[in-house]
């Protein structure tokens, strides 16, 4: 499947995703629509057992949503040109409300998709990652990023928003309700070894490493049992507003599913006979 924005390539079972929506990777509604379909595929194809995320510009992981694109549908000759630019603004906003609230609404689909995969997913953050490119990486389980490329943070509120693609959720569950509270009300940006050291990312490595430590792990990852490991992401992130009990049961279908795969098979007689087991991710 062919995309504008985005660049997918299966290598030893990793699959490449190159962001490239020059200047800095914000996001259009098209984008997301894209990002939308993308997740399908990626879904789908047996070959990809895992996903790396990284971006073609230089500077840039990902920004947020793209405000230049953010009046879409208004006509704006409907505008008094007389008025200043705050009651411009004020127009503007009452009258694509609706049509914003629906666009949030894909971009929070689309990137409750990623967290949904069931294949490991790891964010390269090369540059910044403010945003909506900050909630798109809390979506991936995994979050390397360079030092000295840019930071990470949830600035929504410094334009009078709050995060609205999963931040003030996704935040919260990972670092606490205290971190989070402090991060986006501050509307705090991190260093890479600041994020590193509250866990907002796995790791902080040199600029230079950031691709071979990204790949690694991804083709680590995509020779494990990514079949068991798609079930441990269904009982973490569908388990966490579960009573305890639900939670347990959730374990318990998971594991049931899991004792019919080829892979446990593998993984259990390759450790009885001390071979190295060979997943196949089915």
């Amino acid at each position: 499947m062919d995309y504008a924005f985005f660049t997918l390539e299966e290598r030893d079972g990793v699959g490449y995703v190159t962001i490239n929506r020059p200047p800095a990777n914000a996001m259009s509604i098209e984008f997301v629509q894209e990002l939308d379909r993308l997740m399908d595929e990626i879904r789908d194809d047996s070959a990809v057992r895992s996903v790396l995320f990284r971006s073609a510009i230089g500077k840039y992981f990902m920004a947020g949503m793209d405000l230049k694109s953010m009046p879409a549908g208004m006509e704006f000759g409907d505008l008094d040109a007389s008025m200043g630019p705050k009651e411009v603004m004020r127009q503007v906003l009452a009258g694509v409300s609706e049509r914003l609230e629906g666009d949030f609404k894909a971009l929070q689909s689309s990137i409750s998709k990623v967290e949904a995969l069931p294949k490991p997913t790891i964010a390269a953050i090369n540059g910044h990652a403010l945003g909506g490119g900050l909630e798109f990486s809390l979506a991936c389980d995994f979050r390397i990023m360079a030092r000295g490329a840019g930071t990470v943070g949830l600035t929504e509120v410094n334009l009078g928003f709050l995060p609205a693609a999963g931040g003030t959720q996704r935040l919260t569950r990972l670092l606490g309700r205290g971190k989070a509270i402090e991060m986006i009300l501050l509307g705090k940006r991190l260093s890479a070894d600041e994020a590193c050291e509250i866990g907002l990312v796995h790791k902080a490595v040199e600029p230079e490493d950031l691709d071979a430590e990204s790949e690694r792990l991804a083709l680590e990852l995509a020779h494990r049992a990514t079949l068991a490991i798609g079930r441990v992401k269904q009982c973490i992130y569908g388990g966490e507003d579960l009573p305890l009990a639900e939670g347990l049961a959730l374990e318990n279908r998971c594991l049931a599913e899991l004792l019919h795969s080829e892979d446990m098979v593998e993984g259990i007689s390759s450790f009885i006979a001390g071979l190295k087991p060979q997943y196949k991710g089915r």
